[in-house]
């Protein structure tokens, strides 16, 4: 290493030590033997050590001639070749994040477990443990996440790939509509959504309605929610009992009450028979605010 810095030899072979920060001007051509071997940002850190003085360096990223490297050095080694303007150091974690995954908040493991779930249901999984460990010892129940409702409707709801091309993304989506608490966020996430990539597609819009009549189901205490060519069928958590009546004349004409069960005409034009079941979802949940006979 000496030698090198005097310029008594003018090529020195060394290993990845040389990535801890060395300042070697003189120094313009890097070569990387089995440059699929290595991590992201040990990649980026290593050809960091040429190009540190005026003239013009090179790295050259050397890879098994007959040998397939796998998908994820392949996106290394792209992301690497990709970064090359000043300033790249943040883009290259984050890819680094994308591709290895975050590593967990409480312990020491670096990669792995939380790109498993992704990073919402991560934080909601963690969420769920500490309170569970801050209630211990007393009365305090802790809120468990409720049954998803099983909605059943003829729509085609998804988020093409043509709207957005890269999947990570279009599962970030998926998981915060999955995850929504509120009716305001899934206005939210339309915004988001229309403001990055554009207007709305059907599949999308269709989507989004899924997703609030689903919010609505639970607020209301419905299990399933099912449309056919005749009627919609909504299926209740729990009998309604005596209150089938007085909750049949609360929704309206064309809606009939069974014990467990409630089932409305459907309208050929979708825009209706979509704002009749919102319509529906919200008249159960006020009824059942308000009726004291009602199961809660």
């Amino acid at each position: 290493m000496m030698n090198f810095t005097s310029r008594e030899i003018d090529v020195l072979c060394c290993t990845t030590i040389i990535e801890a920060g060395l300042d070697l001007p003189r120094a313009n051509t890097l070569i990387i033997d089995r440059a699929d071997r290595l991590g992201l940002s040990q990649l980026y850190q290593i050809r960091g050590r040429v190009g540190r003085a005026s003239q013009r360096a090179h790295c050259y990223l050397f890879i098994p001639h007959q040998k397939s490297v796998t998908q994820t050095a392949e996106k290394r080694l792209k992301a690497i070749m990709e970064a090359s303007e000043l300033g790249s150091g943040f883009k290259i974690a984050m890819q680094d994040l994308e591709i290895r995954g975050a590593g967990n908040i409480l312990g020491p493991e670096q990669s792995g477990y939380m790109h498993a779930v992704g990073f919402e249901l991560y934080n909601q999984l963690l969420h769920t443990a500490v309170e569970e460990i801050k209630s211990a010892g007393n009365s305090t129940t802790v809120r468990q996440p409720q049954n998803q409702p099983v909605i059943t409707i003829p729509l085609s709801a998804y988020i093409p790939n043509s709207y957005i091309s890269n999947l990570s993304t279009r599962l970030v989506f998926y998981k915060k509509l999955a995850l929504v608490r509120t009716l305001s966020e899934i206005d939210e996430i339309r915004h988001e959504l229309t403001d990055r990539f554009g207007a709305l597609p059907i599949y999308i819009e269709n989507l989004l309605y899924v997703a609030t009549i689903k919010f609505l189901a639970i607020d209301a205490g419905v299990k399933a929610i099912s449309k056919n060519k005749r009627d919609i069928t909504i299926i209740l958590d729990m009998p309604v009992r005596g209150a089938a009546i007085a909750l049949e004349k609360a929704l309206g004409q064309g809606v009939t009450v069974g014990n467990q069960q409630i089932r409305s005409k459907t309208h050929e034009e979708e825009k209706k028979w979509k704002n009749n079941l919102i319509k529906s979802l919200k008249g159960i949940k006020s009824f059942r605010k308000k009726a004291s006979g009602f199961p809660r």
